[in-house]
């Protein structure tokens, strides 16, 4: 590591945070998450072929003691609230894949104590910051400040972590989606025919060629983004979705502070009240022109103005009478 590079130390002292919260205590806790993020990275890597430790003991163990189940976690620390998944794809950690962790940090002031676990129950939008860690041959923080979006790099020698990218911005077009075709049955209809008309190639509709690819973990994807470009969509129902408060609403967050777009498919997703801890939802994130095209797909669909591929107007503007 090159002398010069600023450590997440250094780089947090010179963050500016918003008024409403403690510079101090946020930076403190940010350091803690990204120790335990450190600690969770070296531990999957000794864990290939087997299950990693439970969630709540590496929480523990770095002084953020929490309410841990159902492989999430709610943590307070001082007048800050996290919404943690220590392990967003266990399975990849058996088959030694590239998986993560993601964390959301709220301001308590938001809390709903009328409501079950309504400290937590705050949209994405009222989020403080977020970010994750992806671990692989190098472990990589992503933090998503008011200053933007930053890539900092374990140096496994020291047990540091550098800055690597600055002000990550994430282009407006792409050709690059990430989808999971094994939920092609439970795919509404304007899913299908968005997917339909990228697989139909530069012949098609769209006249470009895609690639479609799925890659299991929902951090793998978002830094996919991040780092090149891309779109990411999570459609269906059930516990195929992603979780709102542990992992839609933070890389929401880190996306749109990336220059990019977070939506449901229909409306923006950081806008959502959430009703309960578990509340699941559809997530559409990645490069805008792509979001904006499967908004207006699931508008064509509502309005009764798209009927199947053969027929009908097509694309992301549409004439109006």
């Amino acid at each position: 590591m090159a002398a010069d590079r600023k450590t997440l130390d250094q780089f947090l002292a010179q963050e500016r945070f918003p008024d409403r919260v403690s510079p101090v205590e946020l930076r403190e806790l940010l350091l803690d998450l990204a120790s335990l993020c450190r600690t969770i990275g070296q531990r999957a890597a000794d864990a290939v072929g087997e299950s990693l430790d439970q969630p709540d003991e590496f929480v523990v163990r770095e002084g953020l003691d929490g309410d841990c189940g159902s492989r999430r976690c709610g943590i307070r620390r001082g007048s800050h609230l996290v919404a943690l998944l220590p392990v967003d794809s266990e399975s990849s950690v058996e088959a030694n894949g590239v998986h993560g962790t993601i964390f959301s940090v709220l301001s308590a002031d938001g809390a709903r104590p009328d409501a079950a676990g309504g400290d937590f129950l705050q949209s994405g939008s009222r989020q403080l910051c977020a970010g994750y860690a992806i671990y692989g041959p190098s472990i990589v923080l992503v933090l998503a400040l008011g200053s933007g979006v930053h890539a900092f790099v374990l140096d496994r020698q020291r047990g540091t972590f550098f800055l690597e990218r600055a002000d990550i911005r994430i282009p407006p077009t792409t050709r690059e989606i990430a989808i999971d075709a094994s939920h092609t049955r439970v795919w509404g209809p304007a899913i299908r025919r968005y997917v339909d008309e990228c697989l139909a190639g530069a012949n098609g509709p769209r006249g470009a060629a895609f690639r479609l690819h799925w890659l299991g973990s929902i951090v793998a994807e978002a830094h996919r983004i991040l780092m090149g470009d891309g779109i990411l969509v999570c459609a269906g129902g059930g516990a195929q979705l992603p979780r709102l408060l542990h992992e839609a609403n933070p890389i929401s967050f880190i996306i749109e502070r990336a220059g990019g777009k977070a939506s449901t498919g229909v409306a923006r997703l950081l806008d959502i009240e959430p009703k309960a801890i578990d509340d699941r939802t559809s997530l559409v994130v990645g490069s805008v022109e792509e979001v904006e095209r499967i908004e207006a797909y699931h508008s064509d669909h509502d309005l009764g103005r798209y009927d199947a591929p053969l027929f009908a107007e097509r694309g992301l503007f549409r004439v109006t009478s």
